[in-house]
């Protein structure tokens, strides 16, 4: 899902070791394979009500309740923004995601002073004037990421949308759209080509064979898949280029919002979006993913609550709904209106 009109939106030389340039916030918003199709993408995506739309100023992102007075989202969406000029806008299950309550926003809680898209700090926390919905359930933390690479998630938000053949093309519904993908790396934010050390944090992780930015230790990869050995833009990690049922991607406009996966019948938060490698979001694109668990006390603080995993052996369970060249588009999944 996406927002309709684009902008900041950063453009990247990526040949050999030349820097990545400084991005500007995009946003991002879910595209579907062609097979499921938009129908399903938006029924996968209606019974989601903690995910929200969040307007600042002219610009969208998504969100996810986390208690009564809290929505978590990507640091990106508000760096340096005015609290006053943010509403969280909360819409219903039925087909046409009717509104419920748009809530102007108090405070925001950030992770650091920085606004760095990959470094793993890429959360914020934003605290409502008054009480969410009160039959809107609010959505828990998984306490341990590490062994969920191979497993299905779900995307959900309301950013652009489209199918994988032709990406977004600019439109959004307004509705919120969901889809699923298998988590194919953790601990790096990768590329299929094409290099970046503006990153320098100190556990940075080893490339396989694929090339990960440095320094994005705390960042999920995930790539859209079509069958198609060409867009299996993962596959120096590991990743299938099968496609699972629903496989889709994310957005501009789905910037914050939530990657989920199921634990004991309970959608749990692994992640937030950050951004990804395409402007339209079509097949091959990967989307990048700022872990939550790194940031649990920052969480906790204000009021969030983490479930703990099974064994690595007992997580089979976990399931969701859900090549840059030398020159091309890097994206924050941000959406402008």
């Amino acid at each position: 899902m996406k927002w309709s009109n684009i902008s900041q939106l950063a453009f990247c030389t990526m040949t050999g070791w030349a820097a990545l340039q400084a991005f500007q916030p995009s946003a991002q918003a879910i595209v579907i394979n062609n097979t499921a199709g938009a129908q399903t993408a938006q029924l996968l995506g209606a019974p989601f009500t903690s995910v929200t739309e969040i307007f600042i100023g002219g610009s969208l992102c998504s969100g996810a309740l986390i208690n009564q007075f809290h929505v978590i989202t990507a640091q990106h969406c508000i760096f340096g923004e005015d609290a006053s000029d943010i509403t969280v806008r909360f819409r219903d299950s039925d087909p046409i995601n009717s509104l419920i309550e748009a809530i102007s926003v108090a405070n925001i809680f950030e992770t650091d002073a920085t606004n760095d898209l990959l470094d793993g700090t890429d959360v914020a926390i934003l605290e409502l004037s008054s009480p969410s919905p009160d039959f809107i359930t609010p959505l828990r933390f998984l306490t341990n990421a590490d062994d969920l690479v191979g497993y299905t998630a779900t995307t959900v938000g309301f950013g652009l949308n489209g199918v994988g053949s032709v990406g977004h093309q600019g439109t959004r519904d307004g509705l919120r759209w969901a889809a699923e993908n298998v988590i194919d790396l953790f601990h790096g934010a990768a590329f299929p080509g094409g290099f970046s050390n503006i990153y320098t944090r100190d556990d940075d992780k080893a490339s396989l064979g694929g090339i990960i930015l440095p320094g994005t230790s705390n960042i999920f990869s995930t790539d859209f898949d079509d069958g198609t050995a060409e867009n299996n833009t993962l596959s120096d990690f590991g990743s299938s280029a099968i496609p699972v049922m629903n496989e889709g991607t994310t957005a501009p406009g789905d910037s914050g919002s939530p990657l989920l996966v199921n634990f004991n019948d309970e959608w749990l938060i692994a992640g937030v979006l950050s951004g990804g490698t395409t402007a339209t979001s079509e097949f091959g694109d990967i989307s990048w993913w700022t872990g939550t668990a790194e940031h649990r006390l920052f969480i906790e603080q204000r009021g969030g609550q983490f479930v703990s995993t099974p064994e690595p052996a007992s997580i089979f369970g976990l399931m969701t709904v859900g090549a840059i060249g030398g020159i091309s588009w890097v994206r924050r999944r941000q959406h402008n209106s």
